[in-house]
């Protein structure tokens, strides 16, 4: 219902809304991704980015209506699924 925060490397980028797509430029190396949504998030994963390459993420909710209320607050940092598409 609401945009998540796309963080790389610590830093905002941008904003993607469910079911959407971000195409992020950033610079060949190691970098480390996170979701984020008012306190909640993801856990950040780790991507290696080649020259010229793309990498894609997935990502979604893991909370559903009966089980919100614990990941709002104790797994909180597991709110959102993120992992790099195969």
């Amino acid at each position: 219902m609401r945009d998540y925060a796309v963080l790389i490397d610590g830093k905002k980028v941008a904003s993607v809304s469910n079911a959407a797509d971000a195409e992020i430029p950033v610079q060949a190396g190691k970098h480390r991704v996170q979701l984020k949504i008012d306190w909640c998030g993801s856990p950040p994963i780790d991507v290696e980015v080649g020259a010229g390459q793309t990498v894609v993420v997935d990502c979604g909710p893991n909370s559903n209506p009966l089980l919100a209320l614990l990941y709002i607050t104790f797994w909180k940092g597991k709110y959102i699924w993120l992992r790099k598409s195969a």
